[in-house]
């Protein structure tokens, strides 16, 4: 009978787990978390700040359930090395657990970007569940607050701890938000549809320093800005956690480099998900660890699945307003516009050599299968016809 071990309990490493136990009924799977719960949606985790929240609305699956499947939890045992040689993890207090094949899904971890100043209790970067309890816990709206980051999870958080009755400034590095997702024209339009809800923005700037005083932080800004708030959250990305797969010997560079069957420069390791590198690129969505996982867990059981990454897409609901991005939003020739001001709708492909490689909705996105549908083939288009004619 073989033995898998997966080391983390996201969204990677619970695909790569139910993988497994699909295709090998009869192997052990044991799957190894620092947290102390069972796998949980965590980009969900932004929706809930200034609000009661109870871990069961956030799991993916009880750990009952998970036990039920056959699949052995060792939740709250941090990981301290992998002994290749061996074929074995080692934790933190000695225990030592053999694998025939391994997947290392170890995630990411926030990125603060470097300031003058100590950080502080009323600082807050929410990457797990812990990190918003505590949150939560110190919040008394209403308060003065600001958000370092105006990308997905930022603005999310922005709208929740505005919802929850605080003043809110979103800080952003880039000129125009989500600059990802949107060009900088959508970009301001969305922030103008923001600012109509209440947020406030400040673009193209960056914190330099923060001091506490009276129970405040005071902070000052590279544009000269200065402001004083109860609480500042960073959202400014995430960085691949690759210290164990380095001090395992592993190639990393800035993730965890692997191969398109998500296969290590061990021939026993997997890696999959946030902590990943492939071909240059790094991954940091919710769908793409999850597909690395899944097929991260049919390969270590002998498969030959192939992990070929897709146009991204992002599916955003906040403040009342729907954006779907999907595909390039930077590299392109011409665009094809259907914009509606009267009805806050907003409609775009971009193409590149008559060939959709991406598109947005803001206002109503039902039509998203299909612009999907769209850039997912690099369809060609005759780019004088209306967007409407391409969209049907």
């Amino acid at each position: 009978m073989k033995k898998y071990v997966i080391i983390g309990t996201g969204a990677a490493g619970y695909a790569a787990a139910k993988a497994i136990r699909g295709t090998d009924p009869d192997s052990e799977v044991v799957l190894i978390g620092k947290e102390v719960y069972p796998p949980y949606h965590r980009p969900r985790l932004s929706h809930f700040i200034g609000e009661e929240v109870e871990l069961d609305k956030l799991l993916i699956e009880k750990e009952d359930r998970l036990e039920a499947l056959g699949i052995t939890l060792k939740l709250g045992r941090p990981v301290e090395t992998i002994d290749r040689q061996a074929k074995q993890v080692v934790l933190q207090e000695g225990e030592r657990i053999a694998y025939d094949a391994l997947l290392i899904a170890t995630g990411a971890n926030p990125f603060i970007p470097p300031f003058e100043g100590e950080w502080s209790g009323k600082m807050a970067a929410i990457r797990m569940y812990d990190d918003l309890v505590r949150l939560n816990e110190s919040l008394k709206p209403p308060e003065e607050a600001m958000v370092i980051g105006g990308g997905l999870l930022g603005l999310e958080a922005a709208w929740a701890l505005k919802k929850a009755g605080n003043h809110v400034r979103v800080v952003e590095f880039f000129d125009s938000l989500l600059p990802r997702q949107l060009d900088p024209d959508l970009g301001r339009i969305f922030q103008n549809l923001l600012e109509d809800k209440g947020l406030i923005f400040s673009l193209s700037d960056s914190l330099l320093s923060s001091k506490d005083k009276n129970g405040k932080l005071e902070l000052t800004f590279k544009s000269g800005a200065q402001h004083t708030v109860d609480h500042l959250l960073f959202s400014v990305g995430v960085r691949a956690n690759t210290q164990l797969a380095a001090e395992t010997g592993l190639e990393v560079n800035r993730g965890i480099l692997v191969d398109h069957q998500l296969k290590t420069s061990d021939d026993s390791i997997y890696a999959a998900g946030d902590a990943v590198e492939l071909d240059g690129q790094g991954f940091g969505l919710w769908t793409q660890a999850t597909e690395q996982g899944r097929i991260a867990g049919m390969n270590m059981t002998g498969g030959h699945e192939r992990y070929q990454p897709s146009a991204p897409f992002t599916l955003l609901h906040i403040a009342g307003i729907r954006l779907f991005s999907v595909g390039e939003i930077q590299d392109y020739d011409q665009t094809v516009d259907g914009f509606d001001e009267v009805k806050k709708r907003w409609k775009r492909l971009y193409l590149r050599k008559e060939r959709v490689v991406g598109g947005v909705l803001i206002g109503d996105v039902s039509q998203m299968q299909r612009m999907k549908r769209l850039v997912l083939a690099r369809h060609f288009v005759d780019g004088d016809r209306s967007i409407e004619e391409i969209l049907v």
